[in-house]
């Protein structure tokens, strides 16, 4: 069962590149905005070289759509979009699945995201004093993968806060455009509020590659 496909311009040809899954488990194809009533225990982010590489079952490497015991939401926007390189995702779990000790292990969910931009390559520790640092709270955690993999210009690494007590985020929307203003007012819409970096702007996770100009919003 093919749940979405991407098309890609190639020195004029256009090549049509599948994800398949025999096992999907949620009945509704992965959109644009993750949602969940209970929100998230951890935030993945996944990165596929080529629609066929689903061999490979850690979640630390893929977005695992169809895999019950990581039990994910998958956001289908590229958020290399528009600079090519690799094929990067974002996905929610409920599950403390302990295939990484640096995962937020308890029951506990997502209540903040962000992101650290940097013009070289950042250690987890770096990122996660950076993160809270800029955003304040915690406990924080982070994923090693650069947003920008493949793609050129500045490393971009996703953060996010499971602070107790604090209203778990329940939704994620991303949205990618060719100009900033139609990005955000997609993405702003309802009660949702924009994701800044830790240097205090509006997160683009394109930045410094060109391309589209990718915003998240959360609510």
């Amino acid at each position: 069962m093919n749940y979405f496909t991407k098309t890609i311009m190639t020195s004029g040809i256009t090549m049509l590149l599948s994800l398949s899954s025999m096992n999907v488990l949620a009945a509704t194809p992965p959109s644009d905005t993750m949602s969940s009533s209970s929100g998230w225990q951890n935030l993945y982010i996944g990165n596929f070289t080529s629609y066929s590489s689903e061999n490979d079952n850690s979640v630390g490497h893929h977005c695992h759509y169809s895999d019950p015991k990581f039990n994910l939401q998958f956001n289908k926007v590229d958020l290399n979009d528009g600079v090519g390189g690799t094929f990067i995702y974002m996905c929610g779990g409920n599950s403390t699945y302990k295939w990484n000790s640096k995962l937020n292990q308890t029951d506990a969910r997502v209540t903040d995201i962000g992101f650290v931009i940097r013009g070289n390559k950042q250690s987890y520790s770096n990122i996660i004093s950076e993160c809270t640092a800029a955003y304040g709270g915690g406990p924080w955690f982070a994923n090693l993968r650069d947003l920008n993999t493949e793609a050129g210009g500045d490393y971009i690494y996703l953060c996010y806060q499971t602070q107790p007590g604090k209203t778990p985020i329940t939704k994620i929307k991303i949205s990618a455009s060719n100009d900033k203003t139609t990005s955000l007012n997609s993405c702003l819409q309802g009660t949702r509020k924009i994701v800044k970096n830790t240097k205090g702007s509006t997160a683009d996770l394109n930045d410094g590659a060109g391309g589209k100009w990718i915003s998240v919003c959360i609510d």
